[in-house]
């Protein structure tokens, strides 16, 4: 049985009554434990079920109190002014929270949607990887048995059981790329603009790179810092500028190794900046996990030039 002080720890963060140091506290020990993750992930699912509920349940009273509230039948009886106003008062805020209520209840049905949809695709995985591993296990018996001599029924159902083994491969990786499906919109939106590198324009390979990075001809930048050799002196130029070039170009995989070079060569003046742009690459490429981790490194300083890029994606990493 769960914890009643974790269970009331995870339903003020469901509800954003969390500090921001408790709430990183909380998504750092997400990560780590993922009994923990699927505790927050079942308990947001039940919230919404909760808030749904209280949605109907105010909605039917609105329609009580609009029934006790109709007058009887009036005989003789002048109308009141008063009477009238107050009933119009009431119609209007009942149009209100059924409005308000509607909306409400719409984005909870499409966040449960979409909360149901994961479960339910993390849950084929498993299945699927479970089945795999029994396939291939029954196919490897069957391989041994055939290298001690086999009939024809034999070579039949291991070339069958191969034939399964790709079509599942196949359709575990599908899913997994839905699982991680990178989200570079998100990176490049939260992207500040392309920096801009000292030195002049005198007309050599690396100048002109540095004139494309500027007016955002972002290929043609790394095209051009590709093709100086390696032994060529200008490389250590060009490893400042070339993973800036390729997250601008939207290479976000090359990018990240180019940025933990830089990061190991400069991290006196590039350690936020590479922390920065690791954080929007890993979004960019799907690394959920080494996004979060990157992103509560970030948080930990207050004064990180990432700190309020890394705030935004609280949503989006959970």
């Amino acid at each position: 049985m769960m914890d009643e002080a974790l269970h009331d720890r995870i339903e003020q963060y469901l509800l954003g009554q969390l500090s921001e140091e408790a709430a990183v506290r909380l998504e750092a020990e997400m990560a780590a434990d993922p009994a923990l993750a699927d505790q927050v992930a079942l308990q947001r699912l039940a919230l919404l079920g909760m808030q749904r509920l209280a949605a109907r349940e105010m909605r039917a009273r609105f329609d009580q109190w609009d029934a006790e509230t109709d007058p009887p039948p009036a005989h003789n009886t002048p109308p009141n002014p008063w009477f009238w106003s107050t009933l119009a008062l009431l119609a209007l805020i009942a149009l209100g929270a059924f409005w308000y209520f509607g909306q409400r209840g719409q984005a909870g049905v499409q966040q449960g949607q979409k909360d149901r949809e994961i479960v339910v695709r993390d849950s084929l995985i498993a299945a699927l990887k479970t089945d795999f591993r029994e396939k291939a296990q029954t196919l490897d018996a069957l391989l041994a048995k055939q290298g001690a001599g086999s009939d024809s029924l034999t070579r039949l159902e291991i070339k069958r059981l191969r034939e399964e083994l790709e079509q599942k491969d196949k359709r575990l990786r599908e899913l997994e790329r839905r699982r991680f499906a990178g989200k570079p919109q998100i990176a490049m939106q939260l992207a500040p603009a392309p920096p801009r590198f000292r030195g002049g324009q005198d007309g050599s390979v690396l100048g002109n790179a540095r004139e494309a990075l500027e007016s955002g001809k972002f290929e043609e930048a790394v095209r051009l810092l590709k093709s100086i050799p390696a032994a060529d002196p200008r490389r250590a130029q060009v490893a400042q500028i070339l993973p800036y070039a390729l997250f601008y170009a939207g290479k976000y995989r090359e990018a990240i190794p180019a940025f933990i070079i830089l990061w190991e060569q400069d991290a006196d003046n590039e350690a936020m900046n590479t922390q920065g742009y690791l954080l929007l690459c890993h979004v960019a490429e799907g690394n959920y996990q080494e996004a979060r981790q990157m992103r509560l490194m970030i948080l930990q300083n207050p004064q990180h030039k990432f700190y309020k890029t890394a705030l935004e994606l609280t949503e989006t990493l959970r």
